[in-house]
């Protein structure tokens, strides 16, 4: 049968990894499944994007009903946080041990008829190029040697605020959420594609009142004589004022015309 089908998956930590898996589980039961060619995947869409091509779907879903927070950040202590970042990065180990060599299973990527294409952010000292996308890696199975494909995909999974940059091959990268986080432009660019299937992710969060900054402050306030905390403390008091709203007699500077004018509370000086 021939392959003109491409299936894009966004990034979406681990509440969009569970989604992509249930809607690739659905999807292998069509008729679109053998004639998918290309995946195209970003964060949790470039894992459960391997996993979907070498067609380990319930290796995936025995992984995620296992997986503790622990397993994939560990919190480091605080004097480590200057040099290894807020978090190790377990979860490179954790799919080692519980789903094999990422190497291994790259080099059997490799020779899956599906091409898998992961991305990712440069973050390296000197990046080449410039423009929209001059930050945007992408690695595909078919071009890219095994050993870089496996830190690829783990580099387009590291979530920034947690864990440090990886090198993948002689790129430092990061996160590929920052840059690239639904890659369906590359599956619209990519010769033979007819048909294309995606997923993405669009968190909803619920609507958070400043009451908790001022708990924050209140609980931060028993460590008054620390730098840092003390500035930590006037930060909350600023955001709990701008929370608050501009005073009633409030004037705000705006320039017209090249001109200095005022503008305030309807008559208002």
């Amino acid at each position: 049968m021939e392959r003109d089908v491409a299936v894009v998956l966004s990034g979406g930590a681990v509440n969009g990894l569970l989604m992509e898996l249930g809607f690739l589980k659905r999807l292998r039961e069509t008729d679109l499944w053998p004639r998918i060619g290309w995946i195209y995947g970003t964060s949790s869409g470039a894992v459960t994007g391997v996993m979907a091509a070498l067609d380990r779907l319930e290796d995936l879903e025995d992984f995620m009903l296992r997986l503790q927070p622990e397993d994939s950040f560990r919190p480091h202590s605080l004097w480590r946080l200057p040099l290894l970042g807020s978090h190790d990065y377990r979860l490179p180990a954790t799919v080692a041990e519980w789903i094999g060599d990422l190497t291994d299973i790259a080099r059997k990527l490799a020779e899956s008829p599906v091409e898998v294409v992961v991305f990712a952010t440069d973050v390296s000292a000197e990046v080449p190029g410039s423009g929209a996308h001059a930050y945007e890696l992408s690695y595909s199975s078919r071009t890219t040697p095994p050993e870089t494909m496996a830190q690829a995909v783990l580099a387009s999974a590291a979530v920034s605020a947690l864990v440090l940059p990886r090198q993948v091959g002689d790129r430092i990268a990061t996160d590929g959420a920052w840059v690239r986080n639904f890659p369906l432009g590359h599956a619209y660019h990519q010769p033979g594609v007819e048909l294309i299937v995606s997923f993405r992710y669009l968190p909803q969060y619920p609507r958070m009142s400043a009451e908790w900054l001022a708990t924050l402050r209140r609980r931060l306030e028993r460590f008054p004589k620390l730098p840092p905390i003390r500035a930590l403390i006037a930060e909350l008091r600023e955001a709990e004022q701008r929370e608050q709203g501009p005073p009633g007699d409030h004037i705000e500077i705006v320039r017209q015309g090249g001109g200095p004018t005022t503008a305030g509370r309807p008559g208002g000086r």
